[in-house]
């Protein structure tokens, strides 16, 4: 980096694998930047200030001066062309190719799967599945009428 330019922060949850994958490019990449913890268990990604800087609560989220990303495909795609010492995809178009194919098929299939699920029972809605935060604001549930089930 530059003078004048500010660090690049990143703020991330120590157990979201997008957060990991943004990590690790950052430190194959040899940047300087400052992490920030987010705990998606105690619903730190739906406080305000936060907000603030992610509308949607997103992590990882990644501040580089007055830019701002929040999913960590745009958030690697964007680290490599914007620093493009140690690169992290291959110049060949369709070994590129490929590796976009890779990243698509596990953002779209196995990620999902990999999100923290609730099973939700509340009179009148029978039995619901949703990632846990989004689904707790949009029923405006207490917390006591939230069973969480994990899944290995």
């Amino acid at each position: 980096m530059t003078n004048g330019e500010k660090k690049l922060q990143l703020y991330s949850c120590f157990i979201s694998h997008p957060s990991f994958s943004v990590r690790i490019a950052l430190n194959l990449k040899g940047l300087d930047y400052e992490c920030k913890s987010i705990n998606v268990f105690k619903g730190e990604q739906s406080r305000p200030e936060f907000l603030k800087i992610s509308p949607m609560g997103f992590v990882p989220t990644l501040l580089d001066g007055d830019m701002v990303l929040a999913e960590s495909s745009a958030i690697l795609l964007y680290l490599d062309d914007k620093y493009p010492q140690h690169p992290l995809l291959p110049h060949d178009l369709k070994k590129r190719a490929i590796n976009y194919q890779a990243a698509n098929i596990i953002s779209s299939t196995i990620q999902p799967t990999l999100r923290i699920p609730i099973l939700v029972s509340k009179p009148n809605l029978g039995v619901v599945w949703s990632p846990i935060n989004d689904f707790i604001k949009k029923l405006r549930l207490n917390r006591s009428e939230v069973k969480c089930v994990w899944f290995t």
